[in-house]
């Protein structure tokens, strides 16, 4: 935690202590995420502490996605921006923020995309949006599929599944709206394989 702001340090500390008594979490399949390079990390979207507990638990540093109004106060903004997070307006095709996703990709750093979009409080599973496969098929980045059994339950273990990197060489990197499609299906149905 070196790198952070004060004030980060503080946040991070506390959501630590708390998330570590009231929502531990047991991860399995780690060792999936790689070393080093651009990957985008893709898990069901089950409560505002998911990307939380990916910044906690996953030694690599991954970047977020999150909706523009969590940037509106300068406080929340700031700490935001220093753990790595960027605004996406969810309304709009936001091409600020998909400029910087593939950035982000292709300068070895990893990206998390919630492709549900917003959250599912039940854990059910919704529709995939497009985003996510548009953007790797952009940059050819590995996608690893991660699994949250939730939602959260106090003072209870909460089981998160990383599984291995999706297997898209046949589509190489073609961009038209059927591959998107398929590749949308593909990553869809790797994140729900984990729920078992």
């Amino acid at each position: 935690m070196s790198g952070y702001r004060l004030l980060t340090r503080a946040v991070i500390v506390a959501f630590r202590i708390y998330c570590g008594i009231v929502h531990p979490v047991r991860i399995t399949g780690e060792e999936h995420i790689p070393a080093e390079g651009g990957f985008m990390l893709c898990p069901n979207h089950v409560s505002f502490l998911d990307p939380v507990m990916c910044i906690l638990h996953i030694k690599r540093k991954i970047r977020f996605m999150g909706k523009m109004e969590l940037f509106k106060h300068k406080l929340v903004a700031d700490v935001l921006r220093d753990v790595g997070a960027f605004p996406v307006d969810r309304g709009h095709a936001d091409l600020a923020a998909v400029r910087e996703a593939i950035k982000t990709l292709t300068s070895g750093q990893g990206l998390g995309i919630f492709p549900q979009g917003t959250r599912s409080a039940d854990n059910q599973h919704t529709q995939m949006h497009s985003g996510a496969a548009l953007i790797v098929q952009r940059t050819g980045s590995p996608v690893i599929p991660m699994y949250i059994d939730g939602p959260y339950r106090y003072f209870r273990k909460t089981d998160i599944r990383i599984g291995a990197p999706i297997d898209l060489s046949e589509f190489g990197r073609k961009c038209d709206g059927q591959t998107i499609a398929q590749v949308t299906d593909r990553i869809d149905r790797a994140i729900w394989a984990l729920k078992d």
